[in-house]
């Protein structure tokens, strides 16, 4: 004949979640070991490894709500507009070939200049 009085050999999900959360909200952790009669090395586990996957959950959702960053058409107009005035710069003080030979890089495919 079973105790009715006896503890389950493996406690649910959402029981464990409900002891943990009663943890979290201040209850002393010798009185819930008491009520549940869960060792309290067991609830401390169990409050442990909660947190831990709240953690790692809140660092994905964190993560995936950074948008990427990619530039607008109008911050792309601006630096377009800031490299022509820098090339008009180099020109009229007399620096273009010698920019033009430190400074040659491949243009990409499909790129052209607006000159």
């Amino acid at each position: 004949m079973e105790d009715a009085n006896a503890l389950p050999a493996q406690w649910s999900l959402s029981r464990e979640s409900e002891l943990v959360l009663r943890l979290l909200q201040g209850e002393p952790l010798d009185v819930v070991s008491r009520d549940s009669r869960v060792p309290a090395h067991e609830l401390e586990t169990w409050r442990r490894v909660f947190l831990a996957a709240g953690a790692r959950g809140l660092q994905r959702h964190v993560a995936s709500e950074e948008p990427e960053r990619s530039s607008t058409p109008e911050e792309i107009r601006e630096l377009m507009m800031r490299l022509e005035l820098a090339d008009e710069l180099i020109e009229k003080k007399g620096l273009a070939e010698k920019w033009k030979k430190r400074a040659s890089f491949p243009t990409p495919e499909g790129f052209q200049e607006s000159r």
